[in-house]
């Protein structure tokens, strides 16, 4: 039979502890967001690829048809705020929302495939799925010289399912805000490694 070890005082929590504990884990982890890179295990991108680069274009993103997204402007606002987001990661010498790409272009774009704002108010006061927020996108980085796709990240996030001011907090912007953040930061660390 295994313990958990509780943290500072070198005693063991019983098993009734363990059980209630990742309870607790599976709930709370179901809320979560999720970014998974596709490729190399620890970055997402061909780090390789990278070299030479100095240069990011980042396109407005399309959106899938099924996903029902009403707001037109969400593909070029992700992009926005991935290209924001690359700037004050500091990886690169230029970002660029337009132009054309070269040998030392890398080019960033995708799909959205859910776009829900939900409502903060419902899942707050309801929570269990009522009125939940989401975002949902496919991103792709691609070889400005070759278009061949070098990294592709899939993003899937959901508002905590059990509600109150946690749930109610996590809108579609938030989720937008935290991919994009991680996608700078995975491609400042695959260009840092690549140096």
């Amino acid at each position: 039979m295994s313990y958990v070890s509780r943290i500072g005082d070198g005693k063991s929590a019983s098993p009734g502890g363990t059980v209630v504990l990742a309870a607790f884990a599976s709930l709370v982890l179901a809320g979560c967001s999720t970014m998974a890179p596709v490729a190399n295990p620890q970055t997402g991108l061909d780090v390789a690829a990278l070299d030479g680069v100095d240069s990011v274009i980042v396109e407005d993103f399309g959106m899938d048809a099924d996903g029902g997204i009403d707001d037109p402007y969400v593909g070029g606002d992700f992009a926005d705020m991935v290209a924001s987001e690359i700037l004050v990661a500091r990886g690169f010498a230029q970002v660029r929302r337009r132009g054309e790409p070269d040998a030392g272009t890398i080019v960033v774009g995708g799909v959205i495939h859910r776009y829900q704002e939900g409502s903060p108010t419902t899942r707050m006061l309801i929570g269990f799925g009522a009125g939940s927020s989401g975002f949902a996108a496919t991103i792709k980085v691609r070889d400005g010289e070759t278009d061949m796709v070098i990294g592709t990240f899939v993003v899937d996030s959901s508002s905590w399912v059990l509600g109150g001011g946690i749930a109610a907090s996590q809108d579609a912007g938030h989720f937008m805000s935290e991919a994009a953040k991680r996608v700078a930061s995975e491609l400042h660390a695959a260009r840092s490694a690549n140096r």
